[in-house]
Formats: structure tokens, C-alpha cells, sequence
């Protein structure tokens, strides 16, 4: 009797190791995905979650998997090796035109205006400047190179000038200084010191050509785990809300941290959060918006043909 009991209880010790994770530690692991490394709009919402506790607060245990493009990212979605994460709307967009079954579970609000930028005191003044030159970008079939490719058609210099992808902005910012790129393309956020100083200036920017209601910032998931794992996507959305509500109902804060980890001066803080802004993310996402977005990117030859817009979002998990 006594070794029956004894082989009971061992029989109970190794069902328990067994059990899966979030079983035995109350936390499900997850990798959550971000299109870019280095911006504070992306590496900001990561910390907050992590280190204010949101993550565990939904029982999650979160790797963070920044990645160099979006591209990158989701020909990782396309292989079934993540599920989850944040992107901006061009990336996300040529995804879904070329198959990739991912679902937008919400807008936040958070605008990415990409800009041709040029030498502060170079001797390009306009896009005519331009034509001939060589556009950094970061690699072919992301964000960067569809807005690379609008605003130089904007400029009419489309068919006269070369995209090189150069990854990360620090590398296009040293190409630029070298001189083996006369523009590059980028957001404000990884280059707001040098924008401050005058050391990069605008030569056009997306703001100008964006619709109105246009989506940008978001969180998306692939669309079998959203079926699969529908209560997995809610706590990892509301945890992201919590961040940016957070960083967004914390200025003094944020603008601290933004200098001390980014090493901005002030002035370049102030930019960065500018634009990075927050307000209103996690409100439902108006078909409108959806349309308005999905034709931009029709109209401006970045995708040959757009993907079906039911299905291509959710306002399941949104307020």
C-alpha cells in the first residue's frame, strides 16, 4: 500500500512539471513583435509594459522581438514563427496584399510621418535637386521604401533616382555624411537631435499626402492565433493601451527617459514626443479609415492590388 501511495504522489510531482507554462507559473509566454529597433515610439511601449508590470498584469510573460523592418518582420509572420506585434501601415499593408493572413486589432493613434531629409546645409533645396541622387532607405519592401517611393513621385523624380537599403538610421545618417547618399528616408523619432541641431532638414514629408483618418501605428496579429487565441490578443492589447496611456498621461516623465536612454537634448525630446503623441489610441477603427488608408496605397502604386477589407481588422477588443 505504501509504495502505491508513493507512486501516486510521484505520478502527481511529474504531471504538474509537465503542464504547460502559464499553468505552472500563472504567466503565458509570448513573443510580441516590433517592426523597428531604436525609435522611441517602439522600444517605449516594451519597457513600460515590462518594467510597469502590464505584461504580468495579464498573465503574460513577453518576449520582445525587435526586428530591423517591417518586411523582415513579417516574412517571419508568413512562416508561422510569430503571431503577434507592432507595426506601421505600410509594412502591414504589403503584407496583406501579397497573402499574409494578418488582422489590425487596433489603431494607436500614433503618426509616423516619413520624410525625405537632406544635409542642413547641402546643396539640395528642392526635389529637382534630387534627381539622379541616391535615397537611403532601410530595405526594399518596407515602410521606408513605400514612402521613399510616394514622396519621390510626389517630387516627380520617381524614375531618376535609387533606393539603397541601408538598414538601421544611424547607418543611412553616416551615409548621408559621407556623401554615398544624397537623401534618406525616416521617421522624426531616431533622428529628432539631428533635426533639432539643423544638421538634417525636411525635404518633404508624408504628412502632406496622408488622407484624412489615415491608420498608421498599430498592433496586429496573424489571423489563425486571433481564432485560436482570442482572450491571448486582448490581454496583450490592453497591456500595450495601459503603456501608451502611460506614456502619453506622463509627459514630464517620458521626456526624461526619452533623453536619458536616446541621449536627446531637450529640444529633440520635445519633437520626438510631438510627433509620437498617443491620444485616442485603442478607439474603434472606422471603416472609413480603413478604406481611406487601403486606397492611398492603391493610388500611389505601392501595392498592385488591395487586399479585401473584410477581415483586414477588428473592433473586438477596442473600446
Amino acid at each position: 500500500m505504501k509504495k502505491v501511495w508513493m507512486f501516486a504522489l510521484v505520478s502527481l510531482v511529474l504531471a504538474g512539471l509537465s503542464l504547460p507554462s502559464r499553468m505552472v507559473s500563472g504567466q503565458e509566454k509570448l513573443q510580441f513583435g516590433a517592426a523597428f529597433r531604436g525609435s522611441a515610439r517602439y522600444d517605449l511601449v516594451s519597457w513600460v509594459a515590462e518594467n510597469k508590470g502590464y505584461w504580468k498584469e495579464q498573465g503574460l510573460k513577453v518576449e520582445w522581438i525587435p526586428f530591423k523592418a517591417g518586411s523582415l518582420m513579417f516574412r517571419t509572420v508568413a512562416a508561422g514563427k510569430l503571431f503577434i506585434g507592432v507595426t506601421s501601415i505600410g509594412s502591414f499593408i504589403q503584407a496583406a496584399s501579397r497573402g499574409v493572413k494578418v488582422v489590425i486589432v487596433a489603431d494607436l493613434k500614433s503618426p509616423q510621418y516619413f520624410a525625405l531629409w537632406v544635409k542642413g546645409d547641402g546643396p539640395i533645396k528642392n526635389g529637382e535637386d534630387l534627381r539622379g541622387g541616391r535615397i537611403g532607405i532601410s530595405r526594399k519592401g518596407g515602410s521606408s521604401h513605400a514612402y521613399a517611393k510616394m514622396l519621390s513621385r510626389r517630387l516627380g523624380i520617381e524614375k531618376d533616382v535609387r533606393f539603397i537599403g541601408l538598414g538601421a538610421p544611424r547607418v543611412r545618417v553616416a551615409s548621408l555624411k559621407s556623401g554615398a547618399i544624397e537623401a534618406f528616408i525616416q521617421t522624426m523619432n531616431p533622428i529628432a537631435n539631428l533635426v533639432a541641431s539643423g544638421e538634417v532638414r525636411e525635404l518633404i514629408s508624408s504628412k502632406e499626402i496622408v488622407p484624412k483618418g489615415y491608420i498608421d501605428y498599430l498592433m496586429f496579429s496573424e489571423k489563425g492565433f486571433l481564432e485560436r487565441k482570442p482572450d491571448t490578443v486582448a490581454r496583450a492589447l490592453k497591456a500595450v493601451l495601459q503603456s501608451v496611456e502611460y506614456i502619453a498621461n506622463n509627459p514630464s516623465w517620458t521626456k526624461k527617459k526619452i533623453q536619458r536612454d536616446f541621449g536627446f537634448t531637450e529640444k529633440g525630446a520635445e519633437l520626438t514626443m510631438t510627433e509620437m503623441d498617443f491620444t485616442g489610441a485603442g478607439r474603434a477603427i472606422s471603416p472609413e479609415a480603413v478604406e481611406a488608408t487601403v486606397d492611398f496605397f492603391v493610388k500611389n502604386k505601392i501595392i498592385k492590388r488591395a487586399p479585401p477589407r473584410e477581415g483586414l481588422y477588428t473592433n473586438k477588443f477596442v473600446r
